[in-house]
């Protein structure tokens, strides 16, 4: 479901009551848990219940993080089990892919449309292809360079983007990343934030 101010505007993800799942996985180093810990902050100010998990794991000789962010709504006593992962958010794209068909069918998917790790070239290509016009999954070129303001530009407009299917108000976001972004980081990173959510980017095939 796409949100505007906190608010459904068209329904994208369909809960039916049930508790919203977020998966985010990437490689370590990529900002993967900042960004779970920044929507779970956000979630939290906006009124929802939100637990999470975190899970470190070697894939390639790679070091890979995936983390959970589990927002039950506040009028839910105890809210029911999601049917998979409604919003995948990926930095890092053979582990994007690798997790997609945990996606539930009213689903979200955010993942970068190049490949790095040329070990996994032929793994990538098959799945790639299977889900190169999947309605669900949404592909963008990101800034793949090093360094923390890098960092911080790619997990920002991921949460930009992700920000239009979470019920999370704007006033909630800003406290978010001001809690989490350093000061000379913070302006641009909002911006990034607010470019992506605006929903003017055109996504990038995969191949």
């Amino acid at each position: 479901m796409v949100y505007v101010n906190g608010r459904p505007a068209a329904p994208e993800v369909a809960t039916d009551g049930q508790d919203l799942l977020l998966m985010f996985v990437g490689r370590q180093g990529q900002g993967t848990t900042v960004a779970a810990d920044i929507v779970s902050q956000a979630a939290v100010k906006s009124g929802y219940r939100a637990s999470t998990g975190e899970v470190h794991r070697m894939s390639r000789g790679l070091a890979v993080v995936e983390c959970s962010v589990r927002l039950t709504a506040p009028e839910s006593a105890e809210g029911q089990a999601p049917c998979g992962v409604d919003v995948l958010i990926a930095f890092d794209h053979p582990q994007g892919l690798a997790c997609l068909p945990l996606l539930n069918r009213s689903g979200h998917a955010l993942l970068p449309a190049a490949a790095e790790e040329l070990d996994a070239r032929r793994f990538v290509r098959s799945k790639r292809w299977t889900f190169r016009f999947d309605q669900r999954v949404e592909w963008q070129d990101l800034d793949q360079s090093s360094g923390e303001q890098a960092m911080n530009a790619v997990v920002c407009h991921w949460l930009g983007r992700a920000s239009r299917h979470l019920p999370i108000r704007w006033s909630a976001w800003q406290h978010a990343l001001r809690d989490h972004l350093s000061a000379r980081r913070l302006e641009a990173g909002l911006k990034a934030f607010l470019e992506a959510r605006s929903g003017n980017l055109a996504p990038t095939l995969p191949f």
